[in-house]
């Protein structure tokens, strides 16, 4: 509820670093581990936008569901692709927050 009501508090973004690391982490991939801090950075930059946050909240809690769905299955094939599909939303995100912040200048 908290996170709804103010999703562009610390703790909205410590949940979702928190979330992307823990995901990193159960990769047990050292190379994919180093991408951490950019993909924190990344959800900061996002989230300072406040651009349409309640869609990009929506949208993000869905995919994580999925993901962690396919994680507790064990299916690597599902769960590659629903990480691409997270990767294409949050694309997506990005290139229309930019476009309407360029807007704004």
């Amino acid at each position: 509820q908290e996170l709804l009501r103010d999703p562009q508090g610390k703790r909205r973004i410590d949940s979702e670093a928190a979330f992307h690391g823990a995901i990193l982490k159960a990769s047990h991939n050292d190379f994919l581990s180093r991408f951490m801090p950019i993909l924190t950075e990344t959800i900061e930059q996002t989230f300072a936008l406040n651009f349409n946050l309640d869609m990009i909240a929506e949208q993000a809690y869905k995919d994580h569901i999925l993901i962690m769905d396919f994680l507790e299955k064990r299916d690597a094939v599902a769960l590659k692709s629903a990480v691409t599909i997270h990767l294409h939303h949050a694309l997506l995100t990005e290139q229309i927050s930019l476009e309407e912040n360029e807007k704004k200048y």
